[in-house]
């Protein structure tokens, strides 16, 4: 439980108020110990995410099922025709060198996905 990997900070590096805290699975459940009696927390928002992150991977290693919804992303007119564009001329490339559907298909889908990744 008291594993110093699993020691951080809650607060800003130096800030009054910080306070060490654990967070470990214990008795079939997650634990957020602080080395002193706490009225409130506040994180800054990249350790906010952090200690999110070490919440969750604690609950999944005590057999938690996690499933975080993220909004739909949003693609605009313009990328959504340049995307059945490129589709097309890959989709008719490969036909005229009489490729398997299957195949055809495969190169399709990563060619949308390698364009909507960058």
């Amino acid at each position: 439980m008291s594993d110093p990997a699993d020691t951080m900070r809650a607060g800003a590096e130096g800030a009054e108020g910080a306070i060490e805290m654990i967070i470990a699975a214990e008795n079939g459940k997650v634990i957020q110990r602080f080395e002193r009696p706490t009225l409130y927390v506040a994180y800054e928002r990249d350790n906010a995410a952090h200690v999110g992150k070490c919440l969750i991977d604690t609950a999944v290693a005590i057999g938690a099922q996690v499933v975080i919804k993220t909004p739909p992303r949003k693609i605009s007119k313009a990328k959504i025709e340049a995307l059945v564009t490129r589709a097309y001329h890959v989709h008719r490339s490969m036909t005229e060198k009489h490729r398997a559907p299957m195949l055809i298909a495969q190169h399709v889908v990563d060619s949308i996905l390698s364009a909507l990744e960058s």
